[in-house]
């Protein structure tokens, strides 16, 4: 009886911490999206500012919101979606991806629609600022990247990469 408490309280105690973290992943899954949409609406703000448009950061931030969440949760379905279609060989791939272009393609086309109508600006207009958008993202990304390779190589130690030579004159 002693060993099944204890092995039951060891399963216990592990459920409880499986579910503490599961929580937590939740939290900063809910805060990073929120931080991601307010760093995204920032970007877009500027690349509208920068074309002269005509939109508070407040409007645009409200508007991406509009379209976000309802797109997520077809995004998080087209995920469970494809998975399963993954189980098709080949052409479980080539429908998944079909719906991933889709997605992609409609989220592109509801964002056009907010700088184009929140800015009041003409197609061009609005598609030279999703094209800058692009191009900043881009920057923000080489910066990043950059960084993030100086800090990591700066760790390696040139003699990580030296083959290991074995003398042969014992």
């Amino acid at each position: 009886v002693g060993v099944l408490s204890a092995s039951g309280t060891k399963i216990a105690a592990g459920g409880v911490v499986g579910i503490l973290i599961a929580v937590l992943a939740f939290v900063a899954a809910v805060i990073l999206m929120v931080l991601n949409g307010l760093i995204g609406g920032a970007v877009i703000w500027v690349a509208c500012k920068i074309l002269g448009g005509k939109a508070r950061y407040d409007q645009i931030t409200y508007l991406l919101s509009i379209y976000i969440l309802p797109f997520m949760i077809i995004g998080v379905c087209a995920v469970i979606i494809g998975g399963i279609l993954g189980l098709i060989p080949v052409l479980g791939w080539i429908l998944s991806a079909l719906i991933s272009i889709a997605l992609m393609v409609y989220s592109a086309y509801l964002l056009y629609a907010v700088i184009k109508e929140a800015n009041e600006f003409s197609k061009g207009k609005a598609i030279a600022t999703m094209i800058l958008i692009l191009v900043i993202y881009l920057i923000i990304s080489l910066i990043l990247g950059f960084a993030l390779g100086k800090t990591i190589g700066s760790s390696i130690t040139p003699t990580m990469f030296e083959p290991n030579l074995v003398s042969s004159a014992s």
